[in-house]
């Protein structure tokens, strides 16, 4: 009887290892499958409006870290409806990517959809993360993929877990954890008190920009830069953009033939030409000084459809897009025209032209078809072919005009005006 039990267990210690890789392995699987829905979670957001500018910029005036001193104590509270325009900006890199955030009496729901090309199982992956407030932190109350709910007892250990070790390993973390005295979930609002350290925002920067920018991103980024320098010098009178943009596009199609992927060399020529422009420091953005005694572009008429502020808006809103998305560079763009638009040099549609122009080079350039964008960079480029006509598009308009012709970013008037944007940019020979 003793052998027979011994051989049992034996055959059931070897059932469990056979059968553990297949449940580590198909758990997931499972998961996303039970993700998959007919219809979405999440619906389309609203756009943003005159009120939401206003209550961003105020916050950003009231968080302002230049006028913030060391071990000061700070009020922040965030509507949902600020989280929520934040997020789906952040999203919209990939059209199909929906979000919403739900703020309650000390709980919070986070909800996510992405529109799935067609197959027979469904046409959203859906998933969803119940929070509560269980002082002094957020637990996870569950976790949802599609009609799959996980209880928050079974997920809250593992993140126990992930908190133990991160904070045996990262010092920013536990840095981070120590400067947040608070969070408070109320309807509709987050609400937190934090302590700001000068010493900790430098440390945050510098490791972002290590994970952001790795070493041989950094150094494509030199390259281009230290060629956008010695080009400058080179250039007299009206440089036209065109020129300086179709000579950094040949130089990527060198490297691509060497073997480089041409993705990473668009991202370092929007980076590098976006720093140039920008008259932006160098060394405070890599970290370390260029290998070059010529690290500052002489001074550069560019010129975009005849005006110099149109290459600007371009080349930042093609490094934005480059560094964090075109959703991102989208909101900077607009949130620009309406902040100008109250007393500024006013909205301008033009302006939002060069901007989207920026951010469709950048995307399609950083996209699956990059080398074929590459290749309609090269040789004879002219302006119209990657940035349309910028006439008859309202401009100059300031807070009150705009109001009483658009409304707001959801109006039927401003809806038209910015489709012939869209249709504009998609009918550049680079975007056919």
């Amino acid at each position: 009887m003793a052998g027979w039990d011994a051989y049992l267990i034996r055959l059931l210690l070897r059932l469990f290892f056979f059968l553990l890789p297949i449940v580590l392995l198909g758990m997931p699987l499972f998961l996303l499958l039970s993700a998959v829905q007919p219809t979405a979670l999440v619906e389309r957001s609203s756009s943003m409006s005159h009120r939401d500018v206003d209550r961003i910029q105020n916050l950003f005036r009231q968080h302002d870290p230049r006028g913030m001193h060391n071990g000061e104590l700070r009020y922040l509270a965030v509507t949902s409806r600020d989280m929520n325009l934040a997020l789906n900006y952040a999203l919209r890199r990939s059209e199909g990517n929906r979000g919403s955030i739900e703020v309650e009496q000390q709980s919070a729901t986070l909800r996510y959809s992405y529109a799935l090309p067609d197959n027979p199982l469904g046409q959203y992956l859906n998933v969803s993360v119940a929070l509560e407030q269980r002082d002094p932190r957020l637990s996870i109350r569950h976790l949802e993929f599609g009609r799959i709910r996980l209880p928050g007892r079974w997920i809250n250990p593992l993140m126990h877990a992930l908190d133990t070790y991160l904070r045996g390993r990262s010092l920013e973390y536990r840095e981070v954890l120590a400067a947040v005295k608070s969070i408070e979930l109320t309807p509709g609002e987050l609400q937190m008190v934090y302590q700001w350290h000068s010493g900790l925002a430098n440390q945050l920067q510098g490791r972002g920009r290590d994970l952001l920018l790795p070493p041989d991103d950094r150094r494509r980024i030199e390259a281009y830069y230290i060629e956008i320098s010695a080009r400058s010098r080179e250039l007299t009178g009206d440089a036209v953009f065109t020129d300086l943009l179709g000579h950094l596009f040949t130089l990527a199609h060198l490297q691509t033939q060497n073997g480089n992927d041409a993705r990473s060399e668009h991202r370092a020529l929007f980076l590098a030409l976006g720093l140039a422009v920008s008259g932006r420091s160098f060394d405070k953005l890599m970290g370390h000084q260029v290998n070059s005694s010529r690290v500052m572009p002489a001074a550069m008429d560019l010129t975009l459809a005849g005006r110099g502020d149109l290459a600007q808006h371009f080349a930042l809103s093609a490094a934005i897009s480059a560094a964090g998305g075109g959703g991102l560079a989208d909101a900077v763009g607009i949130f620009k025209e309406l902040n100008d638009s109250r007393g500024g040099s006013g909205f301008s549609f033009v302006d939002l032209l060069a901007d989207r122009a920026g951010v469709e080079l950048a995307r399609r350039a950083m996209g699956a078809g990059a080398e074929k964008i590459q290749q309609r960079m090269l040789g004879g480029l002219k302006e119209s072919d990657y940035m349309p006509a910028i006439n008859n598009l309202p401009e100059g308009l300031l807070e009150l005009q705009f109001k009483s012709r658009y409304q707001d970013l959801d109006s039927h008037s401003y809806s038209i005006v910015n489709e012939e944007i869209e249709r504009r940019i998609g009918a550049c020979r680079v975007y056919l």
